[in-house]
């Protein structure tokens, strides 16, 4: 009884450890490299500005609008339109980056 109470503490703690681990890794990812690609992006022109201006939407929507999803489900379910928007982002900055070679090689 005394093993399964032990492992039943490290298997919440560990729990909780993932979730902390995953959100700090989450607000890092989305609410600051996110933004500061998008801001290069912005300041640089590589790719089209508009695809800068989709990333700091994502950044707003899906980073720092998702800091506070812990607090309502409501605003969690709001960020998915940011995470749709990121992977467009993604799309469109890989199509981007392949036309702008194909136009340097030519």
């Amino acid at each position: 009884m005394l093993g399964r109470r032990s492992l039943e503490v490290t298997f919440d703690t560990l729990a909780s450890l993932s979730l902390v681990l995953n959100y700090t890794g989450n607000a890092l990812g989305w609410a600051v490299g996110l933004p500061l690609f998008a801001l290069a992006i912005l300041r640089t022109s590589v790719v089209p500005r508009w695809i800068g201006w989709l990333g700091l939407f994502t950044a707003a929507v899906a980073g720092w609008l998702g800091l506070l999803s812990p607090a309502s489900s409501t605003i969690e379910g709001i960020t998915v339109l940011g995470f749709i928007a990121f992977f467009v982002f993604m799309l469109s900055m890989g199509i981007a980056l392949l036309l702008r070679a194909r136009r340097a090689t030519a």
